[in-house]
């Protein structure tokens, strides 16, 4: 061992510039670990507001579907009530046919007794 200032029981001494130096340093390696944490805490609240919009697109196709059910089965039961309409008229037309060949048929049957 020798006697010099740099070593004391076979540890070297800092000089303050290797204390500023590694000070700085530490310094830097704090700094970019907050600047990691503020990353992550950024990247996890973004993370969370994609989930969010992810449900929200869920919720609105599912909604939308929902509506163009609703609106399928409306415009299959406005065709269905047209069709409906046209059969009751179709109806309405053979029962006055029937009726005016009955009265004929009547007509005809007291006219020639």
């Amino acid at each position: 061992m020798s006697g010099t200032n740099s070593e004391w029981n076979g540890s070297p001494l800092m000089g303050e510039d290797e204390i500023s130096a590694k000070t700085t340093s530490s310094r830097a390696v704090l700094a970019a670990l907050r600047a990691l944490q503020d990353k992550i805490r950024r990247l996890e609240e973004e993370r969370l507001a994609a989930i969010e919009e992810a449900n929200e697109c869920k919720r609105q196709l599912s909604s939308q579907q929902t509506e163009s059910s609703l609106s399928s089965k409306n415009l299959d039961y406005e065709r269905l009530m047209a069709e409906n309409r046209a059969l009751q008229r179709r109806l309405a037309a053979a029962e006055r046919t029937t009726r005016n060949y009955e009265e004929e048929s009547l007509f005809s049957r007291k006219s020639h007794d």
